[in-house]
């Protein structure tokens, strides 16, 4: 999870959003806790 934090950013997210399904709730949720 530390690589997806580090990469959790506004485009960042979009980027692993459309490689994994399964992390893409994750980051979704991730980013929306960091705004």
């Amino acid at each position: 999870m530390s690589l997806i934090y580090g990469v959790c950013g506004k485009r960042g997210t979009t980027v692993f959003v459309g490689r994994n399904e399964n992390v893409s709730s994750m980051v979704l949720t991730l980013a929306l806790e960091e705004h």
